[in-house]
C-alpha cells in the first residue's frame, strides 16, 4: 500500500493541537519556524518508514479484533466511517490560527501536522500529546556560559513518529490505541449501534435482533462485534448454517416459525458465531471440540 502524497516534494507544512470536550473537538493552527516544520516532515517519514517495516499489505482495522501496541492497519475513509473527527480535520482548510492554543495543555488532546505536497495532495499526521504536555510539568535545565541554569519558558516535547496518517483514501495507522482514542471509537461505536443493526436485518432478516440492538447500546464489546459484523459477508449465512453453528459451538437460540432468538445470556456468544470467534475442530472424530477465538485472521485459499 502506498501514500496518495510525495513526501519528498512538501510544499506547505502547518502544525496545530486539538481539544476535545465531551462530545466535540476543536482544532487551532499554531504558527511554527523552519527547523520546527523540518523536525515535523521527519517525523512523518519515520513513521512512514516503520509502517512499511511492519507490513507492505496491512490488514484492514476491526474494532473487535485484538491488535499489537504498533501495528500497520488501515481503514478506507467513507461516507459512513467511524471517527468524522479525525476526517474533518484532515479535510478542513484555513484552521483558526491562536499560539495561545498551547497555553491550556491540559485540555490538549493531540498535536497534528497537515502537508501539502506539488501536486496540492494532503497528509494529515495525528500524535497523542502524552509527552507533548509532559515537557511543560518538569524542570529543565540548558548550559550558560559557566553553569547550569534553569529553562524559565515552557518546552513542548515532541515524538519520533505520529499515531496515524490520513491521506485521501485510508487513515494508515500505525498505534491501534491511539488511534481509538483520538477517534473517540467507542463513544461511536456505540452511537452506531442502531445503523449497524440496520444494515444487518437487510440481509439476516430471520433473526429478532431488538434485543442485541438494545443490549449492545450498553456493553461496547458487543457494539465492536456489530460493527465487524457488518463489514463481513452476510448474504451467504442461512436459518439452517447459523442455527447448526449455535448448537455446535454451545450457544442456546429459541426458535419460533422462522425465526432465531436469542436472550440476554447467550447475546455475546452469539455475536461471536456471527463474527467467525466460535467454531468447532473435529480433528477427533468421536470427541468435537468448541472454541472461542480472541482473534482470528481469515486465510487464503
Amino acid at each position: 500500500m502506498n501514500l496518495i502524497f510525495d513526501l519528498n516534494n512538501v510544499q506547505v507544512t502547518e502544525f496545530g493541537v486539538g481539544f476535545r470536550d465531551s462530545s466535540s473537538y476543536d482544532f487551532f493552527q499554531v504558527p511554527t519556524d523552519q527547523k520546527v516544520q523540518t523536525i515535523l516532515q521527519n517525523m512523518i517519514l519515520a513513521t512512514w518508514k516503520a509502517m512499511k517495516e511492519n507490513s507492505s499489505t496491512p490488514k484492514k482495522y476491526s474494532p473487535a479484533e485484538k491488535h499489537a501496541s504498533t501495528e500497520y492497519l488501515y481503514l478506507e475513509i467513507r461516507e459512513d466511517i467511524l471517527c468524522q473527527s479525525l476526517i474533518y480535520l484532515h479535510q478542513a482548510n484555513n484552521l483558526q490560527i491562536d499560539i495561545s492554543a498551547v497555553n491550556d495543555l491540559s485540555r490538549v488532546l493531540c498535536y497534528f501536522v497537515k502537508l501539502t505536497d506539488t501536486q496540492n495532495n494532503q497528509l494529515t499526521a495525528i500524535r497523542r500529546a502524552l509527552q507533548f504536555k509532559a515537557g511543560v510539568k518538569k524542570k529543565f535545565m540548558r548550559l550558560g556560559k559557566d553553569m547550569l541554569e534553569v529553562v524559565e519558558d515552557n518546552v513542548f516535547r515532541l515524538d519520533n513518529d505520529f499515531d496515524i496518517l490520513i491521506d485521501a483514501e485510508n487513515i494508515h495507522i500505525w498505534r491501534p490505541t491511539s488511534f481509538e482514542i483520538l477517534g473517540n471509537l467507542q463513544q461511536e461505536i456505540l452511537d452506531a449501534v442502531p445503523r449497524n443493526v440496520n444494515s444487518i436485518k437487510e440481509y439476516l432478516t430471520f433473526i429478532e435482533l431488538d434485543s442485541i440492538e438494545n443490549y449492545a447500546k450498553k456493553h461496547p464489546r458487543a457494539a465492536k462485534y456489530l460493527a465487524s459484523i457488518k463489514e463481513q459477508k452476510l448474504s451467504g449465512i442461512t436459518y439452517t448454517a447459523l442455527k447448526q453453528c449455535c448448537e455446535e459451538t454451545n450457544v442456546r437460540i429459541s426458535t419460533s416459525g422462522d425465526r432465531i432468538n436469542i436472550d440476554q445470556k447467550n447475546i455475546m456468544g452469539f455475536l461471536e458465531v456471527l463474527d467467525r470467534r466460535r467454531y468447532q475442530s473435529n480433528l477427533v472424530p468421536s470427541e468435537p471440540e468448541s472454541f472461542r477465538a480472541s482473534s482470528r485472521e481469515k486465510l487464503d485459499k
